[in-house]
């Protein structure tokens, strides 16, 4: 945490742990994006991730990347910033109800 990278990370295999200091918070699967706040904000890492299993593999990406994507691959590109939007709004969805209590 408290480190600017400009990847998001996106879990190809195995599962990790998200934890805000020492506190986890989540755990995340296949197909499961981390990283996503820093990347599309190029903010501080406010989290850190730990893996569950052995191996996890995950797929980077980078802000050229993504541009990339975005001129050649219009649609996929499309498809791949609204699986962001969706798991940040699950993300929001579920803060919102543990604040509720």
């Amino acid at each position: 945490a408290g480190t600017v990278y400009k990847d998001a990370f996106v879990i190809l295999e195995g599962r990790v742990e998200v934890r805000l200091g020492s506190s986890p918070i989540a755990v995340l699967g296949e197909g499961e994006l981390f990283g996503e706040i820093a990347f599309l904000l190029g903010v501080e890492r406010s989290t850190d991730v730990f893996a569950l299993t052995d191996p996890v593999r995950v797929v980077a990406l980078r802000e050229e990347d993504l541009a990339r994507l975005v001129r050649s691959e219009s649609a996929l590109a499309s498809k791949l910033l609204l699986n962001v939007s969706r798991q940040l709004c699950v993300r929001l969805l579920a803060l919102h109800h543990l604040l509720e209590g």
